[in-house]
């Protein structure tokens, strides 16, 4: 009967000196400029959740707070950040600035594509305050049909543009531009329309030009400056004086006299 007591005193014994299961948190990144800040939860009774810190393989001394940052200040710019918590496996530390040494990804768009009525591309690592360019390839040359504020989100971004395509082959692309003056371009993107082609008529014009349907336009002078812009199915050209003169539509350029 007295072993009986000593065991369960023994038990009992082992019961309070037996420490909570132990887990651990690894954090990995880059130094840039920034301490980390950790957020050290406690059960109520000034048990904290974090039992040790570790910064690159090193013990580091915390305070028993259930707010405190982590001292990267001796570290170089760029240099590997590794740490490790040791803390309850009833409770996880919470890292309150990540991105403080998040690696930052390089951007890159990860798909573009063209549909009848868009584009639409996805990209990745954007930075924030960049900007899209959304270039068309007509009359030989790349022109800047849209600029606007890209997302600068973490992670993919989709976007979707909505089209007009010319008849035939038409030919997209779009430049990313960081405020550094940086920049990306997507590959090119081909989409072969089955419109009909848009034709005009007359030749030798007196007032007018009419196209077979409405569509955008410029006139240009011998010396390819643009004289007229618009988007119609008709080009009024009384002021235009006598001479040679071009119309651009439908990704072509043709000819035209103005008597």
């Amino acid at each position: 009967m007295f072993g009986h007591k000593l065991y369960l005193l023994g038990l009992l014994f082992l019961g309070f000196t037996i420490p909570l299961q132990a887990a651990e948190m690894l954090i990995k990144g880059v130094y840039q400029g920034q301490n980390v800040f950790v957020q050290n939860p406690h059960d109520g009774n000034n048990n904290y959740c974090i039992s040790e810190v570790y910064l690159n393989d090193k013990k580091i001394e915390h305070p028993k707070t259930t707010a405190f940052d982590i001292d990267l200040s001796h570290l170089k710019q760029g240099d590997a950040v590794v740490i490790k918590f040791i803390h309850r496996d009833d409770c996880s530390p919470k890292i309150m600035n990540m991105h403080a040494i998040r690696v930052k990804e390089d951007f890159q768009f990860v798909n573009i594509e063209a549909t009848e009525q868009k584009i639409i591309w996805v990209t990745k690592g954007e930075r924030k305050f960049a900007q899209f360019f959304f270039e068309a390839f007509k009359n030989n040359a790349w022109m800047v049909e849209k600029v606007f504020n890209c997302k600068g989100v973490q992670g993919n971004n989709v976007y979707d543009l909505p089209v007009t395509h010319n008849s035939g082959v038409n030919k997209y692309r779009i430049k990313y531009l960081e405020i550094s003056g940086k920049t990306s371009y997507s590959p090119e993107v081909v989409f072969e329309s089955d419109a009909e082609k848009v034709t005009f008529y007359p030749k030798t014009v007196a007032e007018t030009i009419t196209f077979s349907k409405s569509v955008k336009y410029e006139i240009l002078d011998p010396y390819y400056n643009v004289l007229l812009r618009g988007n119609g199915a008709s080009v009024d050209c009384k002021k235009l004086k006598p001479g040679s003169y071009y119309v651009v539509f439908d990704n072509r350029t043709e000819k035209f006299l103005k008597k």
